[in-house]
């Protein structure tokens, strides 16, 4: 089943996170950055406006509090950590752009909260992390799409 979505072309700036509801502190900012401390790239932040505005209103209906545990990550980084080549979360000067990002899950509610919300609102890529806690919620610009797996 393949989803038909436009592509987007806006990219987040650091005016669309200030006028989010739930992640314009400096802090939700931040956790939204590369975090490679030896790639170098000062923290890349270029992710897809959708993202922003779908985990909004994800946050929204879940009605509880969203905690970005990882968000954009250059190529660099990205190979240190992941095996993944393609993944969601990678975002560099070539092109690709952010269009995943990692959120606390702490137990079965949350779980069953951010994953109900966020297929409500359009993520169509969702990873389930039990060991560390996460659910990753993407959308399918470059990955295959309507799919939900598990680390």
């Amino acid at each position: 089943m393949k989803i038909k979505k436009p592509f987007p072309t806006a990219l987040a700036t650091i005016d669309d996170f200030r006028k989010s509801k739930y992640f314009r502190s400096a802090s939700d900012i931040a956790s939204f950055r590369c975090k490679g401390k030896e790639c170098g790239c000062g923290g890349n932040l270029r992710i897809y406006k959708t993202v922003l505005d779908f985990l909004d209103e994800s946050r929204e209906n879940a009605g509880i509090p969203y905690v970005t545990l990882s968000g954009c990550r250059c190529s660099k980084h990205n190979n240190n950590i992941s095996k993944v080549v393609n993944s969601d979360h990678v975002s560099n000067k070539t092109g690709l752009v952010c269009c995943g990002v990692d959120i606390r899950a702490r137990n079965d509610r949350e779980r069953f909260l951010i994953v109900s919300a966020s297929l409500k609102v359009g993520f169509d890529r969702i990873g389930i992390n039990y060991e560390q806690n996460f659910i990753h919620l993407g959308l399918s610009y470059r990955n295959e799409p309507a799919v939900i797996w598990r680390y």
